[in-house]
């Protein structure tokens, strides 16, 4: 789905700030190239679908039908991806932060160092899939083993568990452990390796499940058809490709590896991406039974940074407040002389069907609704506004934002902290019918009438604000935008 000219702006302005020194220096994508590039990738695409792939999750994932069971719990939101250390024993050049602090498991920001808390969190949240990763979890194996061993003697058969390896300390001893444990699945970055399988052999007919997760590296892609045949024959589930994305850590190591930099929330590589896309068709068209899923950026900030986000908004939102598609919190509000307030909340309050979704907010001058409330109401003589708020777990009280405090267990305590986004942006009566308009719509259909308003309809002071109610109120469809 094609951004706007502001949204393109205000993203790039943030690419700018993060890189600051360095920005002038990468190779950016090209106003002459982008439809070219943009046609490339429509072509390969328009191949896959005469494959039959079948697109799902707004069509970030090209193709659903062979995901693996830990990548279906990662798109329904079912997943919690605990890092179990923070140190490596490899050199990645595109390994985006760094790897140099033991730690203790973390997940969320929130640590975990008893391994029964992290239980008690998997309960609540009723997680379906656990992945254990780091760093790497076999440079603590102790520590990986226990926690596979707990997790299953607690959540029983149906959570299911995986784990990343580069597989350097592979052994036959180790994986006999961790399948007795409970493990479900292995997933082996080989480009840590140089796509050397040893490590991944080592696996096969112990774990039920080996698949490999890497980076698509441009530069790779013949390795990578090599080792497709390989791994098809070697009976490997999946291959499951990540869009490489630049970071201020890898900068130092992929900024002169002419790779083109995409804008965006976060810079990506357009030839990742383009590899990823022809590693699918090559072996759609040679016929390897080995499925590819390619595990776009797009998908991994709107679906799951959603997820997390659904979590904990439904932690701290109110009854007569709304959590948006995109797991954000939308407060709306009216506004009016005391007596228009006050004879609304008597009318509201003799329908019966009204009863939790509006509160009326002391000095009395105004009421919290949510949006079929408002649809039912006449705003003629009354202002209305609207505020966004994100959400997130905190290891501990800031102070700042409106909070709770979550029991896991009769010992540990997490936060969720609700957070501003946009602070009660008033609304011209225009923009109330345009808003009443939009939250009757969802899908592509909620998308577009978005876009339309941004592009055309609000004057230009405003049109950051709409922007960044689009981020909070839609999850878009497509690949990213080239630019």
């Amino acid at each position: 789905m094609r951004l706007t000219n502001i949204e393109k702006e205000l993203l790039i302005a943030k690419n700018e700030q993060e890189y600051a020194d360095t920005y002038n220096s990468l190779n950016w994508i090209t106003p002459e190239n982008i439809e070219a590039l943009l046609d490339e990738r429509e072509s390969i695409l328009a191949k896959l679908r005469l494959h039959g792939v079948e697109e799902g999750y707004n069509a970030t994932k090209l193709d659903v039908r062979t995901l693996s069971q830990g990548c279906r719990h990662c798109a329904e939101g079912e997943w919690s991806c605990l890092f179990i250390n923070g140190i490596c024993n490899a050199s990645c050049m595109y390994c985006p932060t760094s790897q140099m602090e033991k730690g203790v498991p973390t997940t969320s920001t929130l640590d975990f160092p008893d391994v029964n808390d992290y239980i008690a969190y998997l309960r609540r949240y009723q997680f379906k899939g656990v992945s254990l990763s780091g760093g790497e979890p076999l440079l603590t194996f102790d520590t990986t083993l226990n926690y596979i061993t707990q997790i299953r003697k607690a959540l029983g058969p149906d959570i299911y568990i995986w784990m990343y390896t580069n597989g350097i300390l592979a052994s036959t001893d180790k994986f006999e452990a961790l399948r007795d444990a409970g493990l479900n699945e292995v997933r082996f970055d080989i480009g840590a390796t140089g796509y050397k399988l040893d490590g991944l052999k080592t696996a096969l007919g112990l774990i039920p499940v080996v698949t490999v997760e890497i980076p698509a590296v441009p530069s790779h892609f013949d390795k990578l058809k090599v080792a497709v045949a390989e791994l098809a024959s070697l009976g490997v589930k999946l291959i499951n490709l990540h869009q490489l994305r630049l970071t201020p850590h890898n900068l130092p190591r992929i900024a002169d590896k002419g790779f083109t930099f995409l804008h965006g929330t976060k810079v990506t590589v357009l030839e990742s991406e383009l590899t990823a896309l022809r590693l699918m068709l090559f072996n759609l068209e040679n016929g390897i039974n080995l499925p590819v899923n390619y595990c776009s950026f797009p998908f991994k900030n709107r679906f799951q940074s959603r997820a997390a986000r659904q979590r904990t908004s439904a932690e701290v939102a109110k009854s007569y407040e709304e959590i948006t598609d995109t797991g954000h919190i939308r407060v709306l509000a009216v506004k009016g002389q005391p007596e228009a307030i006050e004879a609304l909340a008597e009318y509201l309050s003799s329908v019966k069907g009204f009863a939790g979704k509006w509160r009326l907010q002391y000095p009395g001058n105004n009421i919290t609704l949510t949006k079929d409330v408002l649809e039912a109401i006449d705003t003629k003589d009354l202002s209305v506004n609207i505020s966004y708020y994100n959400t997130a777990f905190l290891p501990q009280i800031s102070y700042r934002n409106a909070f709770v405090e979550v029991n896991l267990t009769a010992k540990r305590k997490i936060v969720v902290e609700k957070m501003t986004l946009i602070k009660e942006l008033e609304l011209t009566p225009d923009e109330t019918q345009w808003l009443k308009q939009l939250l009757t719509l969802a899908g592509v259909e909620k998308e577009l009438y978005l876009r339309e308003l941004i592009a055309n309809r609000i004057e230009e002071p405003r049109k950051q604000l709409w922007v960044k109610i689009s981020d909070c109120e839609v999850v878009m469809h497509g690949l990213a935008d080239y630019f």
